[in-house]
C-alpha cells in the first residue's frame, strides 16, 4: 500500500490544493487525485524519463526518489515503469523540492507515516479479529 505522510497532506490542504466538501467531511481519494491532477488508479505505466518530464523533475531526481523508497518502479522487460501512485508522489515531491527541501528530507515523512500506520494497525487489529466488530474497526479508522 502507498500513502502520503500527514505532513504532506496538511501542506496540500494549507496551500489550497483541495476544496472543502459540502458536508465538512474529508475529500475522497478520487477527488484528491482530481485536485492534484493525478490519473486514476491503474491507468498509467511510464518510463523514468516520461515520469520526470510529466512532473518537471530531472531523471536523476526521480532515481533518487526511487532509491529512497518514495516511489517504486517495476521491471517491464529491460526498463523500469512507474504507475499513477508514483506520479502522485513525484508531483508532491516536486512541490517540496521547489520549496528548497532535498529528496533525502522527504524520506523522513515516509518513515513517520509508516510508523503511524503500523501503530493504527496494532490498535485496530484486535477489533478486526472479533466477530461482528469489523464494522467498528472500519468506523474507528474513519474517525481517526
Amino acid at each position: 500500500d502507498r500513502f502520503l505522510p500527514l505532513k504532506i497532506i496538511a501542506e496540500i490542504l494549507e496551500d489550497g490544493y483541495m476544496e472543502d466538501t459540502e458536508e465538512g467531511g474529508s475529500v475522497s481519494v478520487p477527488a484528491f487525485r482530481e485536485q492534484i491532477g493525478s490519473p486514476s488508479s491503474g491507468s498509467v505505466s511510464m518510463s523514468r524519463s516520461e515520469l520526470a518530464r510529466m512532473v518537471g523533475l530531472g531523471e536523476e531526481v526521480v532515481g533518487e526518489l526511487e532509491r529512497l523508497g518514495l516511489i517504486e518502479g517495476r521491471s517491464a522487460g529491460r526498463t523500469r515503469v512507474y504507475d499513477d501512485e508514483d506520479v502522485l508522489v513525484a508531483r508532491v515531491a516536486a512541490c517540496f523540492l521547489g520549496h528548497g527541501l532535498d529528496a533525502r528530507h522527504l524520506r523522513g515523512f515516509l518513515v513517520s507515516a509508516k510508523r503511524e500506520a503500523g501503530l493504527l494497525e496494532q490498535l485496530l487489529h484486535p477489533l478486526a479479529l472479533e466477530r461482528g466488530k469489523g464494522e467498528i474497526a472500519v468506523s474507528e479508522v474513519r474517525r481517526l
